[in-house]
């Protein structure tokens, strides 16, 4: 019985921290490349609502297709060096070449989905103290690629 009790505790403490999580609204832009598709996937898990961020210049919408019919996933087919606007708590930018073959086809592109992305969010777009940010980006946007 001892062990039943322990077991219970277990579970309802757990029940307890999964309903402590806030719910949040999340933009993933680059959503859906590899990396993108994954933590969409893991932010959908945990129960948060997730907007869904690319314009499939280097990812497929194969990545994504099982996501479709979760109901709180939304994709948007978008360029993100132009303007977008959502009310979000946070952000995941990654929406930037990865793969030489990608990022030097267009290497001006790369350079603006990097720098324009962390400008237009941190200047406004979604206020710093209303959101958080994280934003990756492709080695070669800092540094030439050897």
């Amino acid at each position: 019985m001892a062990a039943m009790g322990k077991t219970e505790n277990e579970f309802a403490s757990k029940l307890h921290a999964a309903q402590a999580r806030p719910f949040l609204r999340v933009l993933v832009t680059g959503g859906a490349g590899f990396l993108g598709s994954h933590l969409c996937r893991r932010l959908l898990d945990e129960g948060h609502q997730v907007i869904c961020l690319d314009n499939f210049f280097t990812s497929q919408k194969l990545n994504i297709q099982d996501l479709f019919d979760r109901p709180n996933f939304e994709f948007v087919r978008h360029d993100i060096t132009e303007p977008f606007r959502a009310e979000v708590d946070q952000i995941y930018n990654m929406a930037c070449p990865a793969s030489p073959v990608h990022y030097q086809y267009n290497p001006i592109k790369t350079t603006k989905v990097s720098v324009l992305c962390e400008l237009r969010y941190s200047r406004g777009l979604s206020p710093p103290d209303a959101c958080d940010a994280l934003f990756f980006s492709c080695l070669s946007t800092w540094r030439r690629p050897r």
